[in-house]
């Protein structure tokens, strides 16, 4: 990485990059650019399940010069450490690795949809959830720090394929 690309990265949200550091190095992770800027592609898009490819290109965008044989090492070692999942999708009986961002690096306020069947998840953080819940934990009397929410379902695609 040159010294721009370093800069690069201390200009996005700091506060962000300093949990994302934290997060590493409590894995036994140094955190290089590298793996800050993978896992920061990979919650830009919590949303959904990304290729190491497009992972690639994502960083690509930023002027950040690595490897596509980097991305699938991060990748390999964030799956590990279990700060990021990959999920295997079949496409025309030819599958496909893809990955999201482990619900433990998600900020607290965030929930996921997981399918039980395909394992997909869609995450969605809404602060009036978070804000709701606290209240009524601490109504409650239990001390809460809320870790991400995940709520299993059957999404459409999974709910298509069973047998009648």
């Amino acid at each position: 990485m040159h010294l721009s690309q370093t800069q690069q990265l201390q200009g996005t949200n700091a506060k962000e990059n300093t949990r994302l550091f934290a997060q590493l190095r409590a894995h036994g992770l140094r955190p290089t650019s590298a793996r800050v800027w993978i896992l920061q592609v990979l919650l830009d898009a919590a949303h959904s399940s990304l290729s190491a490819e497009r992972v690639f290109q994502q960083i690509l965008k930023h002027g950040v010069r690595v490897s596509l044989a980097t991305i699938y090492r991060v990748l390999q070692e964030l799956v590990q450490c279990k700060l990021a999942q990959r999920e295997w999708h079949v496409v025309d009986s030819l599958g496909k690795s893809l990955y999201l961002v482990a619900p433990a690096v998600l900020p607290p306020s965030s929930y996921a949809f997981a399918c039980r069947i395909c394992q997909r998840q869609i995450v969605v953080a809404d602060r009036q959830l978070n804000d709701h819940l606290h209240r009524q934990a601490k109504a409650a009397d239990f001390e809460l720090e809320l870790a991400t929410i995940s709520i299993q379902v059957t999404c459409n695609n999974c709910v298509a394929g069973m047998p009648e």
